[in-house]
C-alpha cells in the first residue's frame, strides 16, 4: 500500500486526463485559452431559444417574472 495521500494520489490520477478537472484546481486554471468566464449578461440568447420561451411563457415582464418565482417558491 502506497504512504501517499489519499488526495495526492486522486490528484495525480486525475492529471493526466485533459477532460477532467482536479478537485484542487480553481474552474478557470484548467482553461488552456485564457478566454473569460461567460456569464448571462456577456451571451447572446439563442435565437430560437428565445421565441419558444416567449411563447410558452409570454414577453419578459418584471412582475412575470417575479410571480413565476414568488409560485416557485410556495409550491416546494
Amino acid at each position: 500500500m502506497s504512504d501517499r495521500q489519499p488526495a495526492a494520489a486522486a490528484a495525480e490520477s486525475v492529471e493526466g486526463s485533459g477532460d477532467m478537472v482536479s478537485a484542487f484546481e480553481g474552474p478557470d486554471d484548467g482553461d488552456g485559452d485564457d478566454s473569460p468566464p461567460v456569464t448571462a449578461s456577456s451571451s447572446q440568447p439563442d435565437p430560437e431559444s428565445l421565441k419558444e420561451a416567449i411563447e410558452s411563457l409570454g414577453p419578459e415582464e418584471r412582475e412575470t417574472i417575479e410571480f413565476l418565482i414568488r409560485s416557485r417558491v410556495l409550491k416546494t
